[in-house]
């Protein structure tokens, strides 16, 4: 018995109805922010959030200078120091405790300068090629034999940041109630896209406003590409009432590729409607 040819078809996608559409505050572009916060109080939490110690109490090592013993912190000028033992403020740098702050600022910097700036995607390009450009130099001089890091070493050991555990729990938790409340107030305002009409339900009490979907036009644009790949393909979308003439902006829509291909499947149900 021959095969049904048909049992081997795909199936079909199934039909939608509407499409809502919710438009976010900048501040969920600080959700890197919070995740870094609950991983560095929770590596606090493991290597302690006491000051790095410089080792086992040991008795400084006992000079004789002529026929008297003197300690190691009173022995003459000309007495012989151990030069490979680093510095403290060499260990308090490279200390577990410090480099968590600053991977926790370098973090928090580069979020803050993502939601501060916006980067098209030529401007990112030009950044890249800056940065890249910058670094082939610094390796250049380095060949040419001039000392650049010695200033920076020199700067690191004077960088120590420090915060219990606690103190990374709270940004965490203050972000996430943050980010709650948010996510509750976003159904109180957003719009729903379906065949024949679009409604937009704002407010407590649940208003609607009523557009029909004829001749309905909208776009969408990624004005920062960097806060398409941050936020979960966030981006903006423009709705187009023709015969109300009316343009709505709705901005940091969550993926936004996604509902764009969900708007399609709409109007283009509505074309063959009609």
């Amino acid at each position: 018995m021959a095969a049904d040819p048909k049992a081997d078809r795909p199936a079909p996608p199934p039909e939608i109805d509407s499409v809502k559409i919710f438009s976010y505050p900048k501040v969920i572009f600080l959700w890197p922010t919070m995740v870094f916060a609950l991983i560095c109080g929770l590596g606090m939490l493991v290597v302690g959030s006491g000051e790095p110690v410089r080792g086992p109490m040991e008795a400084d090592p006992v000079i004789q200078v002529e026929g008297e013993e003197v300690a190691g912190a009173d022995a003459v000028a000309g007495a012989p120091i151990d030069d490979d033992l680093p510095p403290e403020k060499v260990r308090r740098f490279s200390s577990w405790q410090n480099i968590i702050g600053v991977v926790f600022l370098i973090v928090f910097a580069v979020n803050m300068i993502v939601m501060s700036l916006d980067f098209p995607r030529f401007t990112l390009i030009a950044v890249i090629l800056f940065v890249l450009m910058m670094a082939f130099l610094l390796l250049y001089l380095a060949s040419q034999g001039v000392d650049f890091l010695s200033p920076l070493t020199t700067l690191s050991r004077f960088l120590y940041f420090t915060a219990n555990a606690g103190f990374y729990f709270a940004i965490a938790s203050v972000l996430g109630v943050i980010f709650l409340i948010i996510w509750a107030t976003r159904r109180l305002d957003y719009w729903e896209v379906r065949a024949n009409e679009v409604l937009h339900h704002h407010g407590p009490l649940s208003d609607l406003e009523r557009y029909p979907t004829i001749q309905l036009k909208f776009s969408k644009e990624i004005p920062d590409i960097l806060e398409f790949l941050l936020g979960l393909g966030a981006g903006r979308l423009v709705l187009n009432f023709s015969t109300a003439d009316r343009q709505i902006v709705l901005d940091h829509v969550l993926f936004i590729n996604a509902k764009e291909e969900q708007l399609k499947q709409i109007m283009s149900r509505l074309r063959v409607d009609a």
